[in-house]
């Protein structure tokens, strides 16, 4: 019994010394300032994780997950692919509610040419947040941009936009969702293109755009479809 009651005062002696190394470590006593500022380098494009940064961080400690939480700006950026990997409903919405009103930066891929009703889901709750779009990169089949169609009404936000459509279609269909957005300046749309007869992979494609404002276009097509898309009407068809 004596042996058990030292060995266990030398556990609590450890124990505290461990404790005050930790109090005395600087990383703990670091302003949340530097703190935050150290965070920022875990992300893109510094650092690029399977696991998106701030839910790695939030998981650490409480100081870190408390630092995290608190701050908007480490919520912001959105890398989605379907099929599904790592995202849910839950922690979409999470992630949107711990964003606060900041500009949202979206990639979303689609490899597949049919989703799941769960991943339309997670469609119908990134269009419910458009009006907070700045930098949007989308890629994947026509149906994608069709679920997208009617739940997007205004783009004030929008800066940059990418479009990748995979479609079938001998002609190249025009798409319409983001002429609405008085920011928006840089536009890349199926430059990864494959004439025909080898179309169904990225064909070209036009889009109605507020052309007058954008300062960047880079695109895939063929001449005739170029003129075509920028000699739009300035309402969308």
């Amino acid at each position: 019994m004596a042996s058990l009651e030292a060995a266990l005062d030398k556990l609590r002696e450890e124990r505290n010394a461990l404790n005050i190394e930790i109090r005395r470590h600087q990383l703990r006593n670091m302003p949340l300032e530097v703190l935050s500022l150290i965070f920022t380098f875990t992300f893109r494009p510094y650092h690029a994780v399977p696991e998106p940064a701030p839910w790695s961080i939030s998981a650490v400690c409480t100081r870190w997950r408390n630092t995290v939480i608190s701050q908007p700006c480490f919520w912001t950026s959105f890398d989605i692919q379907f099929p599904h990997k790592g995202i849910t409903t839950f922690r979409l919405e999470t992630q949107l509610a711990r964003s606060g009103t900041q500009p949202l930066k979206i990639q979303l891929l689609c490899e597949d040419n049919k989703y799941s009703a769960r991943e339309r889901s997670i469609i119908e709750i990134l269009a419910q947040y458009s009006v907070r779009w700045k930098t949007m990169s989308l890629s994947g089949p026509a149906s994608l941009y069709s679920d997208l169609q009617g739940r997007i009404r205004h783009l004030p936000l929008l800066r940059k936009l990418g479009v990748e459509m995979v479609h079938e279609s001998r002609e190249a269909p025009t798409l319409a969702i983001f002429y609405n957005a008085p920011l928006l300046q840089q536009v890349s749309a199926n430059r990864s293109w494959v004439p025909y007869p080898f179309w169904g992979k990225i064909s070209p494609l036009s889009m109605v755009l507020p052309w007058s404002q954008l300062l960047r276009y880079c695109g895939s097509n063929t001449w005739a479809r170029h003129l075509y898309s920028t000699q739009q009407c300035r309402q969308p068809c």
